[in-house]
């Protein structure tokens, strides 16, 4: 398997396909023993018995004749029966032959033996369809707890010394609460006593934004919040956020943003942090900072924190002394697991929540009541186990699973809130929120020993997209802090990387669930159970103040040294080799570089040299020479800017690549921009700059579906998305709620679009390319063609 690299092509696998004339094996016979867990996602009725594995698999996804998903889910069987510790994670790591003999996406059954490594897939007439001898499972080391527990502190940091800067223009916004404009009009008084001048936009006139800045520079952006109380509801704090990613959506990099709240011990305003440790990612240009002060800090000392415009992007005021945060280390005691009892799960069909209902059926749980929007069948060993189908988020359904806990007299010991959906704002905060909140409701009568609510490492460390989830995780470690207020229970546990992460490194479920004695014993009201490699982590994280505790304790590297030298150095951390494997002439996707590795490398490169990476220079093929070359240049580098491709009035069409679209671009009469092929990051970066907030329209390929992708999990309306004979994504995803309309000429195409989209229409590419053109433009500028067709008529042959 090549790509192409630069001028040349780079070998990424190699294979020997030779003609088999073995017979068919006999299938393994099927054994008994029916388990459930978490590392059998995919396979259904799995049963072990003599070193041998039978189990159901889930249907194969379209697009491949042996999809990986389908033979990933086949080895997963095998590993269950390897020697070894049954908590130890293991990965395949090779395997002797690989033998197709029918149409894997037939299978129904996979049967494994640990002797010879056999896994076989069969039909659902017995016929063993696709064969795998000799496979290989190398397992993943563990990492001690101490090593894994973090959490955030909060040093005192006094404002530094010396003068604030020259006066200068600020701009001052607010979601027009009340009390938010009055602190406003106090904050401008402020301001103009230290010679400072204040403007301010109405909510209703955002779109002026990037014009008046572009007029009048400012010293920052401040955006302030009203009364805590008022965004007690959590429709109303999510009402927030929108109103500031609408903020952001129409800034550029250069100005500083400064979110300012007085959270007062509500959970409402507390989103704001995990948007800004997201933002350091996304939006390093922005400098987002989140300022907190208390009724007894006045504007005052907000405007000094202002002026001085200090590195640390979260502060908080109290009673006049200024604290920063800081991630830190947390230390944990040992624990013991907990004991008989009911215990409730939510989301409780989900790979963690299965996890997790297994590990409470391995540590003496009575009962244990699941909780999914669809349900399930569910068994476990020695338990009672209870399901309760239902929207935790709808009124009645927690009541129903406290009733069904409790019946009988089984005193409620634990809650497990793990519900989580979707990418976007409105599918995430509604599961985990107000999921939330009735579970609090439900309980208020007969409160649990201990209750958990499961999180994303990325309210914590942030994490490249994940604005949705890190700031309803934030708002949920709040809401555990309001809660222990009140005498009650509540520790948020902020997992880590499951799968592979641009910073973390992934961590076993299993290795995850054996901190939790030790986190319940703990009684904290939130901590991180995350890899993280700090030495290796040092480059990937954002310079931010934040980090600063665990990074004080790497060894910065060399300053001597000649660019390659350094770039070598710093690619052979990132690729696992010694640094003279790394050849300055060598493609570095030959030696491995990668997607994720690039996006690592790209904030790794900006640390040691200030200069930004492009990823897709590193994924074309660059070697150490073109990257030394552009680390030194002192041009400033392209910014690729979108191209015009016509004039006129009304919601811009935005196309992705830009090349190609001349037809198309002549039946427009609306304005249309072409972008070049960046990642979507960047390409959202771009198009906010002819078109900073929606409704958007995109057309082109499956970056145009990726970037509508981003754009949606940032809140943004996306009106369409036409696709025309583009690739699916190659990983599985969850379904993209906007519409989108394929032009197709390949059914396999269209069932792979199917997998990932949930509203999309199709239809056939007419062999008149101006046919082809007129329609495309039709669905651009906003008239639907009658005549797509549904998915769901589609049918896979």
């Amino acid at each position: 398997m090549r790509a192409k690299a630069g001028a040349g092509w780079v070998r990424h696998a190699t294979a020997w396909v030779s003609a088999d004339t073995d017979p068919a094996p006999p299938a393994l016979s099927e054994v008994d023993a029916t388990i459930e867990g978490p590392e059998f996602r995919g396979l259904h009725s799995v049963r072990i018995a003599d070193g041998r594995v039978s189990a159901s698999v889930s249907p194969a996804p379209p697009g491949y004749v042996l999809h990986p998903v389908l033979a990933d889910n086949c080895l997963r069987a095998l590993a269950a029966v390897l020697p070894g510790d049954a908590a130890e994670a293991r990965l395949p790591a090779g395997f002797g032959r690989v033998r197709l003999l029918g149409d894997p996406r037939r299978g129904i059954r996979c049967e494994a033996a640990r002797t010879g490594g056999v896994v076989q897939l069969l039909d659902a007439d017995g016929a063993v369809v696709a064969d795998f001898g000799d496979v290989r499972f190398e397992a993943l080391t563990g990492v001690p707890l101490a090593a894994r527990a973090f959490g955030t502190s909060w040093p005192e940091v006094p404002l530094p010394p010396g003068p604030p800067g020259e006066p200068g223009s600020w701009l001052l916004l607010t979601d027009e609460h009340p009390v938010a404009l009055g602190r406003a009009v106090a904050l401008a008084l402020a301001l103009a006593e230290a010679g400072d001048e204040a403007l301010s936009l109405p909510q209703d006139d955002l779109d002026e934004l990037p014009g008046l800045l572009a007029d009048r520079p400012v010293r920052g952006v401040v955006f302030l919040t009203g009364a805590p109380h008022a965004y007690h509801d959590p429709e109303d704090a999510r009402d927030l956020l929108r109103a500031v990613l609408s903020v952001v959506a129409r800034l550029g990099d250069g100005v500083r943003l400064h979110l300012v709240a007085q959270s007062g011990g509500e959970p409402g305003l507390a989103f704001v942090r995990g948007l800004v440790r997201v933002l350091a990612f996304d939006r390093p240009g922005l400098r987002a900072s989140l300022v907190d002060f208390d009724a007894r800090s006045d504007v005052d000392v907000l405007a000094r924190e202002l002026r001085a415009d200090a590195p640390d992007d979260e502060v908080r005021w109290r009673r006049g002394v200024r604290y920063a945060a800081r991630l830190a280390r947390v230390p944990l005691v040992d624990g013991v697991a907990t004991g008989p009892g009911a215990y409730v799960v939510t989301g409780g069909f989900g790979a963690l929540g299965l996890a997790t209902a297994r590990w409470l059926a391995e540590h003496g749980a009575t009962r244990i009541v699941l909780c999914g929007r669809r349900g399930g069948d569910v068994r476990l060993s020695g338990v009672d186990v209870v399901v309760v189908a239902g929207d935790i988020a709808e009124a009645g359904v927690a009541d129903r699973l406290v009733a069904a806990a409790t019946a009988d007299g089984l005193p409620l010991r634990g809650i497990v809130h793990a519900a989580a959906a979707g990418d976007d704002v409105e599918a995430t905060w509604r599961p985990k929120v107000l999921g939330a909140r009735r579970l609090h409701e439900a309980t208020a009568d007969s409160p649990p020993d201990w209750w958990l609510t499961y999180a994303s490492a990325a309210a914590l460390f942030g994490s490249p997209g994940r604005t949705a989830v890190a700031t309803a995780d934030a708002w949920l470690e709040a809401f555990a802090r309001w809660r222990r207020s009140r005498g009650l229970p509540a520790t948020t546990v902020h997992w880590g990387a499951w799968t592979a992460d641009p910073v973390l490194d992934s961590m076993p479920v299993a290795e995850g669930l054996d901190a939790l004695p030790a986190v319940l014993a703990s009684d904290l009201p939130s901590v991180g159970i995350a890899r993280l490699d700090v030495g290796r982590a040092a480059g990937l994280l954002p310079r931010r103040p934040f980090f600063s505790a665990l990074q004080a304790d790497v060894q910065p590297s060399p300053a001597g040294g000649t660019p390659h030298e350094r770039l070598a150095v710093l690619f052979a951390g990132l690729l696992g080799c010694p640094p003279g494997a790394v050849a300055p002439d060598v493609p570095l996707v030959e030696l491995g570089l990668d997607s994720l590795t690039a996006t690592r490398a790209r904030a790794a490169v900006e640390r040691e040299f200030g200069v930004a990476l492009p990823v897709p220079l590193l994924l074309r093929g660059a070697d150490l020479d073109d990257l030394a070359e552009y680390v030194t240049s002192p041009a400033e580098p392209v910014r690729a800017a979108p191209r015009v491709l016509r004039e006129g009035e009304g919601t811009p069409v935005l196309l992705f690549p830009s090349a190609g679209h001349v037809a198309l671009v002549e039946h427009l009469t609306v304005p249309c921009y072409g972008f070049e092929p960046l990642g979507p990051e960047r390409c959202v970066e771009l198009l906010r700059t002819v078109q900073p907030t929606g409704p958007y329209r995109l057309g082109g390929g499956l970056l145009a579906f990726e970037v509508a992708v981003r754009l949606t999990a940032l809140g943004e309306r996306v009106d369409v998305v036409v696709l025309v004979d583009a690739t699916p994504p190659a990983t599985p995803m969850p379904p993209y709620p906007g519409r989108v309309v394929l032009f197709h000429a390949e059914d396999d195409a269209a069932l792979g679009w199917a997998a990932c989209c949930a509203d999309l229409h199709v239809e056939v590419v007419p062999e008149d390319a101006e046919a082809l053109a007129r329609r495309l433009a039709a669905e651009l500028a906003g008239h639907p063609s009658p005549g797509a067709t549904p998915v769901s008529t589609l049918e896979e042959p």
